[in-house]
């Protein structure tokens, strides 16, 4: 039966505290989850950006 590497394993890290440009450098399996929701927060913004300034050309 095979160990579990090091990189597999939980590292207790509370990822919502690193910032981007570092979490995206990280490899960690247990780093992937907050990767997603970065990911997913940022897009959404940029669809409610979107929303905005189209519904203010259209107030124009």
């Amino acid at each position: 039966m095979e160990k579990p590497t090091a990189a597999a394993e939980p590292t207790g890290c509370d990822w919502r505290d690193v910032p981007n440009a570092e979490l995206n450098g990280d490899r960690r399996s247990d780093a992937y989850a907050e990767k997603r929701r970065q990911s997913h927060v940022c897009s959404n913004v940029a669809n409610r950006r979107m929303e905005l300034v189209l519904s203010c050309r259209s107030l124009s």
